[in-house]
């Protein structure tokens, strides 16, 4: 079992387990699986923090870039493009945090909780409806959309700006 766990391109899910009345972590990736000693609200938040902000931070941030309010999806990491979601409240001691860019397709299954399937051509049951599993996708969607917007609209704003005179010659403006 790991002490600690670093979220990267290849991590799909952090599952929480509970054994023997501590609660930790099963991480699924796209070789393998690792058991973490830790909760997966402490491995999202301590994750965050390498990134300079905390989960709280990052919820926050989701807030005010797309108006949701809760069960909001993260960037965990920009530059590597790590985005996660919740399956439900992040305060519940059961919720799973997971990557959607790792979910090939989804169905709800008799009990009404969603299968996911994944890219390490391997299945998730998930205990949330397959409606509100597609809303976190979609949520997700929008975070990542806005943030790219903010960064393009950054990008042109450093750009170095140029007029033309009437005789076409271009001249850079300081």
């Amino acid at each position: 079992m790991k002490k600690e766990y670093l979220i990267n391109q290849n991590t799909i899910a952090i599952v929480p387990e509970k054994v023997n009345k501590v609660w930790i972590s099963r991480v699924i990736e796209t070789d393998g699986e690792y058991l973490v000693e830790q909760h997966p609200k402490y491995i999202i938040n301590q994750n965050c923090w390498y990134s300079g902000t905390s989960l709280q931070g990052s919820q926050e941030s989701t807030k005010v870039i797309t108006g949701i309010t809760h069960k909001q999806p993260i960037v965990i990491n920009l530059a590597e493009e790590l985005f996660f979601f919740p399956t439900m409240s992040p305060r519940k001691m059961e919720c799973m945090w997971i990557c959607p860019d790792h979910i090939i397709d989804s169905k709800a299954n008799e009990y009404g909780d969603t299968i996911a399937y994944l890219s390490n051509n391997k299945t998730l049951q998930i205990p949330m409806s397959l409606k509100s599993f597609k809303t976190q996708i979609l949520r997700t969607s929008h975070l990542r959309f806005k943030l790219r917007q903010k960064q393009q609209l950054i990008n042109v704003a450093e750009r170095p700006f140029f007029f033309y005179t009437s005789s076409a010659q271009r001249i850079k403006k300081k």
